[in-house]
């Protein structure tokens, strides 16, 4: 049986499955213009031109950091997109952040684990365990 919502009310959706999706595309975006970029640099050409796909790919990274999410389940996507390699400018970012708070994290050694893991891994988990408490707090 389902809880009863008040009259009106309706379960928000989790605001990180937008900013997922949002991280997403601009990367794709960002990912083509970056290829025709080089492509017309090999031809001769010297301006890469694909500064406002760099830029809104930034705005989006910043976006996924700072939308909390509101649910378990928005949090283990959260979690699960921030595990793919292709993520590793997320991880850059929140290092970078936590750093600027203080925070100091060890490069895990472990020569099977990938680039991203190795130096943002630490960081990555320490975030998403502050996003869970923020989840518990309510």
């Amino acid at each position: 049986m389902q809880p009863l919502q008040p009259r009106g009310l309706r379960p928000q959706p989790d605001p990180i499955f937008a900013a997922i999706d949002e991280h997403r595309e601009a990367s794709r975006a960002y990912d083509a213009a970056s290829k025709a970029a080089w492509a017309r640099r090999r031809n001769g050409g010297d301006d890469l031109g694909y500064g406002a796909e760099c830029d809104a790919l930034v705005a989006t990274i910043d976006r996924v950091i700072d939308t909390a999410p509101s649910t378990r389940g928005g949090l283990k996507t959260l979690s699960d997109y921030l595990a793919e390699a292709e993520n590793g400018g997320i991880g850059v970012r929140i290092n970078q952040r936590l750093q600027a708070e203080g925070h100091v994290f060890e490069i895990n050694p472990d020569p099977d684990l990938t680039m991203a893991d190795r130096f943002f891994g630490s960081s990555v988990a320490f975030f998403i365990a502050r996003r869970a408490a923020e989840i518990d707090r309510g």
